[in-house]
């Protein structure tokens, strides 16, 4: 029987799908149009290096699967090592460029020694907006290190919930966008809902609960940089 070959468009459409994003979803997060991930869908034209790049960071998944194939699939299987890493740092306010994969150079970067928090992934620097973390070392203005997560992203409501269940470690603290404002909180996956705490000697809020469609989800903090003195 002959072997079909597959191309880049359709391991671009299989990841695509896996992670349940629309083409325009896709389009958004790469900073191309939905038109030109059909294309490469269709295998009507291939993505350059760079736009290549840049879906590949968006479907969490090596470059060189894409373009020819080989390897795994995903980045969290393939760990290489390094010595430094560059992250980008975002200062602004529009919370929702931190998600669009080719912003970063744009911004400053900061040069950290790579620990196992920051092996893998993609990551951004974002400054703390508020005080209520503070008892775990997290107050205004600390830059705080996120792996992003694009499950907020995700267009088919089932595989959605599926991944938010799989990727959101009920307990660890995450930052999100609600109404285009920025939190940093303590977040449990409860029943299709989340639930977030402040963890503060200063603010004693009563827990609050979002609806998985009310926040985006940028990421996990995974390292806060905190000045002792």
């Amino acid at each position: 029987m002959p072997r079909i070959k597959r191309t880049p468009g359709d391991r671009i459409a299989e990841l695509r799908r896996s992670k349940g994003f629309s083409q325009a979803a896709l389009g958004w997060l790469a900073g191309v149009g939905n038109t030109t991930i059909s294309n490469y869908e269709t295998n009507y034209c291939l993505p350059n290096i760079d736009v290549t790049e840049k879906i590949a960071a968006a479907l969490e998944t090596p470059t060189e699967y894409i373009v020819s194939g080989r390897g795994e699939k995903s980045i969290y299987e393939c760990r290489k090592p390094r010595n430094f890493v560059k992250i980008p740092v975002y200062t602004g306010s529009n919370y929702m460029d931190i998600m669009q994969i080719g912003n970063d150079a744009k911004c400053d970067t900061l040069t950290l020694p790579c620990l196992p928090e920051t092996e893998t992934g993609s990551f951004a620097a974002i400054c703390a907006p508020d005080n209520y973390m503070d008892s775990e070392l997290i107050q205004k203005g600390d830059l705080v290190i996120v792996r992003r997560i694009n499950v907020s992203v995700c267009d088919i409501a089932e595989v959605k919930q599926k991944r938010i269940d799989e990727e959101i470690k009920n307990g660890k603290i995450y930052a999100f966008i609600h109404n285009n404002e920025l939190f940093i909180r303590r977040i449990h996956n409860i029943a299709g809902a989340f639930t977030t705490i402040t963890h503060s000697r200063c603010f004693q809020n009563r827990p609050k609960v979002f609806q998985y469609d009310e926040i985006m989800i940028i990421g996990e903090c995974v390292l806060a940089l905190v000045d002792l003195d």
